[in-house]
């Protein structure tokens, strides 16, 4: 809660956006709460944009987690993309699901007089997968992009291609958050085996 009251206290002399898209989920929807109260921007919460389920994996603590993931990390990096090890979602099924809701929040802001930028406010895995699949990054290659709690990725939408113009980026009055102790070590590790 700091780090989005924090956030909220600053965000509005950065950020003018046309719309803010959250996933009803409770740490981003408090994040596009927290951007729409302090820019006056219309909130919209989606579905779509929940985090990847992980199946069989979902909520274990990080040692049982990654030694899972150690056990299957070579089957993954097979075929990124497809793998449904954990008997949850794969990457592909997470994209079919969230890529909608980029197009839509671009038509939106594009017919807006006054600004052209959104804010999706949504999960790490989320915004790894539509990242990729809106620059056609390689399966795998995703996990590359550098994407720390508190922070965000700039994406600009040219007509006929998305462009990806900065990842990182520190969102003002965000302080540094530790990842939660329950859960993906990192998420999935970077690098192949």
């Amino acid at each position: 809660q700091a780090q989005t009251d924090a956030i909220e206290a600053q965000v509005s002399a950065y950020l003018h956006p046309a719309l803010v898209v959250a996933s009803p989920l409770q740490r981003a929807r408090a994040m596009g709460e927290a951007v729409s109260r302090a820019t006056g921007a219309p909130l919209r919460l989606d579905d779509r944009l929940k985090e990847m389920n992980r199946g069989d994996w979902q909520g274990l603590p990080r040692t049982e987690y990654a030694e899972r993931w150690r056990a299957a990390a070579e089957d993954y990096w097979q075929d990124p993309l497809h793998w449904r090890g954990h008997n949850g979602m794969s990457e592909a099924m997470l994209v079919e699901r969230t890529f909608p809701v980029l197009e839509e929040v671009a038509r939106a802001t594009a017919l807006n007089e006054s600004t052209s930028t959104a804010v999706i406010a949504a999960h790490r895995q989320v915004i790894r997968c539509l990242v990729a699949a809106a620059i056609g990054l390689p399966p795998g290659q995703s996990h590359s992009l550098q994407l720390d709690p508190g922070h965000a990725i700039l994406l600009a939408d040219t007509g006929d291609r998305w462009s990806l113009l900065r990842t990182n980026v520190p969102i003002p009055g965000a302080p540094h958050l530790t990842e939660p102790e329950s859960g993906p070590p990192a998420d999935v590790p970077t690098r192949k085996p």
